[in-house]
């Protein structure tokens, strides 16, 4: 029977109606997790669950992410939903195998936790902007059935020294309570060489925070850096890093290989073969790349029935290479 305003329980105790309470729940949470053990953890790893679902959050009371990806509250990072694969991108042969081995640790950690070995599980990318960085950081959350969340640094950074190194111990408290990919963007602007003079916010004292923090996260969180400038990194931060790759602009090889996808779905003239299409675009970047891609299919798309690719094909080449051309 339920025990009464002043009943005693079975240590001879009174109970109060808060007691009551908080034994009944605590009884039912134990029975749940007693018919459901993996429950708990399930949302943790589940590749679909929805972008509202944030693992980090600045502090009680906050709220979680919307589900078009935008934060709400005083939320020091965003959930967002993973889509690429690394099917999708064009990788050099070291570059997809080194990609390929971190992903096969993971998923098979118990077994190297047995011969007391644990997976990689932090990974800086280096190169100019354009070249994947954060596409590929995407990948390895779709790869890994992860959550990707990234760190957002207009709320994480504050005017104060003492604001910005309580909020990073806030974002790192967080993950580790859930597996998921975090991803610093940018990563150069936390990371700063302590020795550079230049910096008169104090800033670069953060660094020893985020060393620290860094080397506790557990392996179950892969952290993915990303940096335009490598240079500008503490030395300590970039060791940190188990895994250090650098994404270069795309080769002309790769170019060919990327707009002879382009030909598979749309009929490319003779005029405009991979290669020759190659040929007319001048160094691009993957962002570059794939934004003429991108506005090639548009264009194609809106035309309809009187869509030629030729025509569609030489405005876009037109446009790209006059693309930073003053408009006045």
């Amino acid at each position: 029977m339920p025990l009464g305003e002043h009943d005693h329980d079975a240590h001879g105790k009174t109970a109060t109606p808060g007691t009551n309470l908080a034994r009944a729940l605590d009884v039912m949470s134990r029975r749940l997790e007693t018919l459901f053990p993996d429950a708990r953890h399930e949302s943790c790893r589940n590749p679909a669950a929805p972008v509202s679902e944030s693992v980090a959050a600045d502090g009680a009371g906050s709220m979680p992410s919307r589900a078009d990806g935008r934060p709400d509250g005083q939320g020091l990072t965003v959930a967002l939903t993973p889509r690429k694969r690394f099917t999708d991108l064009i990788l050099a042969r070291m570059t997809r195998q080194a990609c390929e081995e971190l992903v096969e640790e993971q998923r098979h950690a118990e077994r190297l936790r047995q011969h007391g070995l644990l997976p990689r599980h932090r990974v800086l990318l280096s190169g100019v902007p354009g070249t994947g960085k954060t596409t590929l950081a995407e990948a390895f959350a779709t790869e890994l059935g992860l959550p990707f969340c990234k760190v957002l640094y207009h709320r994480v950074i504050g005017e104060q020294l003492a604001d910005t190194i309580a909020r990073l111990w806030r974002v790192f408290d967080e993950v580790r309570q859930c597996p998921c990919v975090l991803f610093f963007d940018e990563f150069e602007t936390l990371a700063k060489e302590r020795g550079d003079r230049t910096d008169e916010t104090g800033l670069q004292r953060a660094v020893s925070t985020l060393l620290t923090q860094i080397d506790d996260v557990p392996w179950s969180v892969v952290l993915i850096a990303a940096t335009n400038h490598l240079e500008l990194m503490d030395s300590a931060a970039w060791r940190r890093f188990q895994l250090r790759l650098d994404l270069p602009k795309p080769s002309f090889e790769h170019v060919c290989e990327w707009l002879t996808r382009l030909g598979a779905e749309l009929p490319l003239p003779a005029r405009y073969s991979p290669e020759r299409l190659a040929e007319h675009l001048r160094n691009p970047s993957w962002g570059e790349l794939e934004e003429f891609t991108m506005g090639v299919r548009r264009r194609y798309v809106l035309a309809g029935t009187e869509a030629r690719v030729e025509d569609i094909l030489e405005e876009r080449v037109q446009q790209y290479n006059t693309r930073f051309v003053s408009a006045y």
